[in-house]
Parts: structure tokens; sequence; C-alpha cells
């Protein structure tokens, strides 16, 4: 396996928060304290931004051929093969222009330091994310919330794709109503 290839995201996305960070942290006159409360604003914000992508846009049904197969390249493959390495991690093609988006709404809405200080907590929900979903493809945890968080996802590879959309945390399909415990079967 091509590593630099693989984890190229997490590389390229540890520079860009750190420099954002550093730059924020420079020019701003922030305590301590709300840069805290603004990182974690952007590691919640997280979840919400994981759960839109994965059930709105992820497990989208598109009608065009090149939105199916956009779909398929950025997802749909991993649902086809789960234990795959190289469909594991989600691109920088992928995530890029996400994260851009993001940025540039929260830099709109309030300031490019804030952006920086949320953008830092998002990518730190972004690392939690994948290394939830690694863990839950290629490892057999030892604890239990690790173990649950494993079986929850499992359960919507093979069982309920239309459901169970959080990876990082089944609290964010409680609040959408796509959550089902992992002790439910389906009809």
């Amino acid at each position: 396996m091509n590593y630099w290839k693989e984890f190229l995201p997490v590389y390229f996305y540890t520079f860009v928060a750190m420099t954002l960070g550093v730059a924020a942290s420079l020019t701003s006159a922030y305590s301590v304290a709300i840069t805290g409360l603004l990182i974690l604003a952007g590691l919640v914000s997280w979840f919400f931004v994981e759960y839109a992508l994965h059930r709105s846009f992820f497990h989208y049904h598109a009608r065009s051929e090149f939105m199916k197969n956009l779909i398929y390249r950025m997802h749909l493959s991993h649902h086809d093969n789960p234990k795959g390495l190289d469909t594991l991690l989600a691109s920088v093609y992928t995530s890029f222009p996400i994260a851009t988006i993001y940025c540039l709404l929260i830099w709109m809405l309030t300031s490019w330091q804030v952006m920086s200080y949320m953008f830092v907590g998002l990518i730190i929900g972004y690392f939690a994310y994948e290394a939830l979903h690694y863990q839950a493809h290629h490892y057999t945890p030892k604890s239990s919330i690790l173990k649950y968080l494993k079986k929850y996802h499992m359960l919507h590879h093979h069982q309920t794709p239309e459901m169970r959309y959080g990876v990082t945390t089944p609290f964010i399909d409680y609040l959408f109503g796509t959550y089902l415990s992992i002790s439910r079967k389906v009809k």
C-alpha cells in the first residue's frame, strides 16, 4: 500500500489546520478560553457535517450517470468493498471542496480567525471520524464504547444503509430520527 497517497488527507489537513491555527493565534486577541470554545464549536460542527454528507449526499439516489459515478467514487465504492484501504479514507479530491465551502461560510459569517479555530476543531472531528471508521473495519476493539461504535457502523453497512449515518457518534442519528439501537432487529 502506498501510505503517502492513502494518508495524504491526514498530512494535508494537519498542515492546513496548524497553519491557520498559528496564523490566527498570532493575529487575534482571543483568550485561551474563547479559542478553546471556538475549537470545540468546530468539533461539534463536524458531527453535523459528517451526518449531512453521509445521509444527504453519499447515499443520494442520483439520476445522472455523472452523479452516480461521482457518488460511487466518493462513498458507495466503500460499501461495495468495506475492507478496502483505498476506499476507506476520504480523499483530498473529495474533502477539499467540502472543507473550502465550510471555511468560506464560517469566514463570511464571522472572521477568518474564528474560521481558522473552528476549522482546527472540524479537522480534529474529521480525524476522530477517520480513526473510528478505520478501527470499525480493521480492528477488534477492546473498550465497550469502541465495540458499540463498530457494531453500529457495521449494521449501517450490512443491514440498514438508510439508517445509522453517524460514525463518530450515534447521537446525531438520534437528533435526526435515523438512530436504531444495535439490539433492534430490522423487519
